[in-house]
């Protein structure tokens, strides 16, 4: 370790020689550093080459914060030591990022990393509660109207139906948590045109969309599932009993006295 001054403030402070090598340990603390941060930075303005950014890139490429550092960098950040601590985004900032965001959608490898990295945590029940108000009815960004809407919607709106009844049919027949907050379209294959284009075809005669809400007409398996042996979306009888084949309208009361029988021959796949 070596003293070093900062351009700023004048102060002393230890550095490691290699760091100075690099073109760091020019401020002594992040408070320095942020006040020549935008037009008061020396290098604003002046755009890097393309070159330039490859070489950065190419130079932090690998590298990985110790455990160590991480929690260093996390103390140095909390509270009072955050450059953005007391400071509020106005709306049209709010608004903006909210826009940047839109369409959007995490990778299902990127919900179990963050479900992974918060496995374990508890928080305190203050924590809870203010979450729990910040996100309680009209202040929910998954608000839709509250219950009175949702009822009238799923009367009304043949996709919503669809939607609701496959995603809890798949559910209920797929161990808890399986699913792991996956789209069933994920993780059978097909979307909800396709869904409603080929119910529609098996559509029995006399009857219409508007029978399915009012229950006269129910979504069935022609080999039930019952007869499938699955217990996971990825093996083979999941995707055979799910498939758009498998699928048709019945008369509820035909549904009923069919129920889980099986009406042709049919071997099942093992668990792979």
């Amino acid at each position: 370790m070596i003293f070093h001054k900062c351009i700023k403030c004048g102060k002393e402070f230890k550095i490691k020689p290699y760091k100075i090598k690099l073109g760091q340990g020019k401020y002594c603390s992040r408070k320095c550093l942020y006040t020549r941060k935008g037009e008061r930075h020396p290098l604003f303005g002046i755009p890097r080459s393309k070159e330039i950014k490859r070489k950065i890139s190419e130079k932090l490429t690998g590298r990985k914060h110790t455990s160590e550092s991480k929690m260093k960098m996390s103390e140095a950040l909390t509270g009072e030591n955050h450059p953005l601590f007391g400071k509020h985004r106005s709306m049209e900032t709010r608004r903006k990022i909210s826009e940047g965001h839109k369409g959007i959608k995490p990778s299902i490898e990127s919900k179990r990393k963050n479900s992974e990295a918060h496995k374990g945590k508890i928080m305190a029940e203050e924590t809870k509660k203010k979450i729990s108000e910040a996100n309680k009815g009209e202040k929910c960004y998954r608000w839709k109207g509250g219950i009175k809407a949702t009822r009238k919607r799923r009367k009304r709106d043949l996709k919503y139906q669809l939607n609701s009844r496959i995603s809890r049919s798949i559910n209920l027949c797929l161990k808890k948590g399986i699913k792991s907050g996956r789209h069933w379209g994920d993780l059978i294959g097909y979307n909800i045109e396709d869904l409603k284009k080929r119910l529609d075809s098996t559509m029995p005669e006399g009857y219409n969309w508007d029978d399915l809400f009012i229950g006269k007409l129910h979504i069935d398996h022609k080999i039930p599932i019952s007869a499938f042996n699955f217990d996971k979306p990825e093996h083979i009888d999941f995707k055979r009993c799910w498939a758009l084949e498998n699928l048709q309208l019945l008369p509820a009361q035909e549904n009923r006295k069919k129920h889980d029988k099986l009406l042709d021959v049919f071997q099942t796949c093992l668990k792979i």
